[in-house]
């Protein structure tokens, strides 16, 4: 995290964002390669759906899966 300086963490916040890794950039770098790989298995099997019935529970799957995953906020 921050190049085997675990002491940087409890200095100025200057020394930290100089020399600590932004986990912001890490996290949303995450993000995106995993939100990739889920389109690309979701998208893969599309040419192999022949019928039209298969296409659509196929696409209620999905539609299902994409409103699971995403975020809601409650008040």
């Amino acid at each position: 995290m921050c190049k085997g300086k675990f002491e940087i963490l409890f200095t100025d916040l200057m020394a930290t964002m100089l020399q600590c890794v932004d986990t912001f950039k890490v996290g949303y770098s995450c993000s995106i390669s995993d939100f990739v790989g889920d389109a690309l298995i979701l998208l893969i099997p599309l040419p192999f759906v022949s019928s039209r019935s298969t296409l659509k529970f196929f696409l209620a799957g999905l539609t299902v899966i994409i409103d699971l995953e995403t975020p809601t906020t409650r008040s």
